[in-house]
């Protein structure tokens, strides 16, 4: 059994609410599909050799396993927000509805388009200017609720993991592992 300090990472856990567009067509890459379950404390492991090599028999683009206490639910409909690096802004925002973000430092040049932020309590979705100190996001995403932030207030990165494979959850558990990837 897993000892409770391997737990090192808070990650957010999300479901997708399958929202309709104009085209009739769901699209899982739309901040405004998903809305926050919980934030829960987890072990993040990218995989690499053998574990990559079977993960990937379940499922072909598996990147990555996550493991958390067990929590009903857990299925390949759902998705883990993992933070990344971390900056801090470089000036205010003044409004609440505000796209214009300065960072005092870039960060993100690795991660692909979009990606979402946390500053405070509010996730932001990054649309464009990933690697520079001056972004556009779009705001108060899955769920939370725009709000003014200082100059120097802790900008968050996070990266999408989708679950691709959870395990059948019968009977006692104490802890799941899901194998996720970077592609819904």
């Amino acid at each position: 059994m897993p000892r409770a300090g391997k737990y090192n990472r808070r990650v957010v856990l999300q479901s997708f609410a399958d929202t309709v567009n104009t085209f009739g067509e769901t699209d899982p890459t739309d901040p405004a599909n998903w809305t926050s379950d919980a934030t829960l404390w987890a072990r993040v492991n990218e995989l690499s050799g053998r574990e990559r090599l079977l993960a990937q028999q379940i499922t072909p683009d598996a990147t990555t396993q996550i493991d958390i206490r067990f929590r009903n639910g857990v299925t390949v409909e759902k998705r883990f927000l993992v933070p990344l690096e971390a900056t801090t802004l470089g000036a205010a925002i003044a409004t609440t509805d505000g796209t214009a973000v300065t960072l005092s430092s870039a960060f993100g040049a690795s991660t692909r388009a979009p990606h979402a932020i946390l500053v405070g309590s509010e996730f932001m979705w990054v649309t464009a200017g990933q690697g520079t100190t001056s972004i556009t996001v779009a705001r108060a995403a899955f769920g939370t609720t725009g709000a003014v932030h200082s100059n120097g207030a802790t900008v968050q990165m996070y990266k999408e993991f989708y679950i691709s494979a959870a395990p059948d959850v019968e009977g006692l558990r104490i802890e799941i592992a899901c194998v996720c990837s970077e592609t819904p």
